[in-house]
């Protein structure tokens, strides 16, 4: 009885939340235990604990295997029972409200486990949901960087390019080559095409 309370603590503890390796085995050794108790203290009652065990095999087994761990379990019993009594209807009598409660149990456990995995499933889709929303955003706001870029590129780039073909005709002009303002304006617009140009290029690269 104390082998199956400490591997019932063991397969319940709160960071064995997935059923692996040793939680089924802890699951499997529970239904020895239960039926070991049964064996040599002649009791009659730890046959109740077949149903715990029932409860926690329809979440860690399949549904297949945890019917024939749960069967062979109750077999065992039914067996023990038969061989201190020699009596088949007392051992049906006694053994079908305990099977009962098992099924009861097996039933409830496996519609929490079926809630829980539906649950994180959901919780894993929406996780999935949130990185597509984020992975949109950023696809959408590296579009309009592009679209940006080659406004920027076509527009102005454009237009500052034959700005500065005006004003080096301008500067051409014997009357206006020595203008201070020809001078100034031409250097200006060779400060923005290149201002122009590097903010076209970070966009692009971004």
């Amino acid at each position: 009885l104390l082998a199956f309370l400490a591997l019932f603590v063991a397969s319940a503890a709160p960071e064995c939340r997935t059923p692996s390796r040793r939680i089924i085995l802890a699951v499997v050794l529970q239904g020895v235990a239960a039926v070991a108790a049964e064996a040599f203290l002649n009791a009659g009652q730890t046959a109740v604990l077949l149903i715990i065990v029932a409860a926690q095999a329809v979440t860690v087994l399949s549904v297949r295997h945890a019917i024939a761990f749960i069967a062979l379990l109750n077999a065992c019993i039914a067996w023990l029972w038969y061989a201190r009594s020699h009596q088949p209807s007392v051992v049906v009598l006694s053994l079908l409200p305990v099977m009962g409660f098992e099924a009861f149990a097996a039933l409830t456990g496996h519609y929490a486990a079926s809630r829980e995995r539906a649950r994180e499933h959901l919780a894993q889709v929406n996780a999935e949901l949130m990185a597509t929303r984020l992975l949109l955003e950023e696809s959408a706001r590296a579009g309009e960087r592009l679209k940006l870029s080659r406004e920027l590129h076509d527009v102005a780039g454009h237009s500052l390019t034959a700005l500065k073909l005006n004003l080096a005709r301008l500067a051409r002009d014997p009357g206006l080559a020595d203008r201070e303002e020809v001078r100034v304006s031409t250097a200006l617009a060779d400060d923005l095409l290149a201002q122009i140009r590097q903010v076209v290029g970070a966009l692009r690269a971004h």
